[in-house]
């Protein structure tokens, strides 16, 4: 699956899981970290989750719990899919790189984008 979104020209990817996206680094040309607050990041998890589906699978009730207990401890984890892997990968990639740490951050970075496009 890497090697075929590698071949398009143009690719965007979320890189929740750092080992995945970690393939794509020594690929890309910039890299942008949203990395927002977890009582923001919570409240959206819960409205996704609140349509019974999350990444395009039914989420039971059980299965919802569990997801969000794993997105709070985001700060406490270790390995790849943890704040400490995001900012290793993000500190090691040598390309144009952006971190957002608002809503207001990352509002300005969207309209700056889209009054360029």
């Amino acid at each position: 699956m890497v090697a075929v979104a590698l071949s398009a020209a143009d690719w965007i990817v979320e890189g929740v899981f750092g080992q995945l996206a970690q393939s794509f680094l020594p690929h890309a040309q910039s890299l942008v970290w949203l990395d927002l607050p977890w009582p923001v990041c919570r409240v959206r998890l819960i409205k996704r989750l609140a349509g019974g589906a999350h990444l395009d699978r039914t989420q039971d009730s059980d299965a919802a719990a569990a997801l969000l207990a794993w997105a709070s401890e985001y700060d406490a984890r270790s390995g790849s899919c943890s704040r400490a892997g995001h900012l290793g990968l993000f500190d090691a990639f040598s390309g144009e790189k952006t971190r957002l740490q608002s809503e207001e951050q990352t509002q300005a970075w969207l309209d700056a984008r889209l009054a360029a496009y």
